[in-house]
């Protein structure tokens, strides 16, 4: 007997805030205004979509509606596509440079990122109201075929990076994301930009770091799709932890190349957990990230209990559908006649849904303790190695009693050996 896939209602924001993450009371140094879509918003379609078979895809919205029966989401990016109007573009501008003054503890920098502002999901309403706007995450479950929320790690929802002009190193180096979906919209003015652009490596996750290995990252250009950014404003949408991705350097600019960075995971629990959780527990603050994690997998398991207190009662598929929205499950009233499942079914179904449940915990919990390895890595370009973890440095500030800033550590990189494959690590046993 089969199920239709539970689809987990968005999870509320935290009831209160981490020591270190408060919003500024000095209004100087808050948010210039309050959030408003139709002001903020310049919502527009993509001219196509690359597929995870690497096809260029023209998109039709008609098309990219999510299919219950048949949930697989398909998308690796999409063509840019503008998000922000020109007035967004000027407060998410305004609001990085007051909170890089007000906050200096949401500063990071890494061997990947030279700097970026991590945690305005917390001490900016206006980047946590963009990310959970449900005009902007409808259009992007459109994109996907894939019903999305804001990630449930909260430090995930709006990072601004910033990339230095210099050829010497790409903005970003070649790696596959940690979440499953991420919306990169641009805040700089590309038009006087020299390089910053998105590459993408046409392989399957398994054999792109091989690719990598073998080429010492000099990789040929037929296997390179290049994207670039028309102008501020515009964004791209990908399901980067299924794609491995770079930014190249920026050659010349009048300025920094800066982006904002929204993280998304989808609400179809059906699919496997792409959120790999190492780099959070490395990088982000020790009082906040373990917390996070475990917030984002009982989400996830919660989601299958509901699914059984909502009553799993050993019915065919025509008897429960996707509520209007994609949230829950709902009986229809008369449907399913005739497809009624047996007692033994029924019983496996729910066992089923308590099992998932249970792993999804099973699985946060050995994370946290260490006994899962749960690493995405990156391609560090000086060294030409696959490296496993990342040196991360945080900003000076304070939270609570302790410094919520650490130093930059020594390095803790290991490189890969041979060519493994992280996708099992992260998956669940059931």
């Amino acid at each position: 007997m089969s199920s239709p896939p539970v689809i987990a209602s968005p999870p509320p924001f935290p009831s209160s805030l981490p020591d270190g993450f408060s919003i500024p009371s000095d209004p100087s140094a808050g948010d210039p205004c309050h959030f408003d879509a139709s002001k903020h918003l310049a919502l527009s379609n993509p001219e196509y979509i690359v597929t995870l078979d690497f096809q260029k895809v023209p998109f039709s919205p008609t098309h990219a509606s999510f299919d219950p029966a048949n949930p697989h989401p398909r998308l690796a990016f999409t063509a840019p596509f503008r998000v922000l109007s020109d007035e967004g573009v000027a407060v998410a501008r305004q609001i990085m440079d007051r909170q890089a003054k007000a906050c200096p503890q949401i500063m990071q920098s890494d061997d990947r990122t030279p700097l970026c502002l991590r945690g305005l999901g917390y001490t900016s309403p206006f980047i946590r109201h963009l990310n959970e706007h449900t005009s902007l995450t409808s259009h992007l479950s459109r994109l996907a075929s894939d019903p999305v929320c804001a990630h449930p790690m909260v430090l995930n929802y709006g990072q601004i990076n910033v990339g230095a002009v210099g050829a010497d190193k790409p903005v970003d180096a070649w790696h596959f994301d940690s979440v499953d979906y991420v919306l990169v919209v641009m805040l700089s003015d590309t038009r006087e930009m020299q390089g910053g652009e998105l590459q993408v490596l046409m392989k399957g996750k398994e054999s792109a770091i091989g690719t990598l290995e073998d080429t010492g990252g000099m990789v040929k250009e037929e296997d390179l799709l290049t994207v670039k950014y028309p102008g501020p404003g515009w964004a791209i949408f990908m399901q980067g932890s299924s794609m491995l991705h770079h930014v190249t350097p920026v050659l010349t600019s009048p300025h920094p190349r800066t982006s904002l960075i929204n993280s998304y995971t989808s609400r179809c629990l059906t699919f496997r957990d792409r959120t790999s959780a190492k780099v959070f527990l490395d990088g982000d603050p020790s009082h906040v990230a373990p917390g996070e994690y475990a917030r984002y997998k009982a989400w996830r398991a919660r989601a299958w209990l509901e699914d059984v207190v909502g009553g799993v009662w050993g019915v065919g598929e025509g008897d429960f559908a996707p509520k209007r929205g994609g949230e829950g499950r709902e009986r229809q009233p008369g449907a399913g006649a005739g497809a009624r499942a047996s007692s033994d079914e029924a019983k496996q179904l729910a066992l089923q849904h308590m099992r998932r449940a249970i792993a999804e915990l099973e699985h946060g919990v050995e994370v946290l303790e260490g006994t899962r390895e749960d690493v995405v890595g990156y391609w560090d370009e000086v060294a030409g190695v696959w490296k496993r973890e990342i040196r991360v440095g945080v900003g000076e500030g304070t939270a609570g009693e302790g410094r919520l800033g650490r130093d930059v550590v020594g390095s803790r990189a290991v490189a890969l050996g041979g060519r493994k494959s992280e996708r099992a690590s992260n998956e669940l046993d059931v």
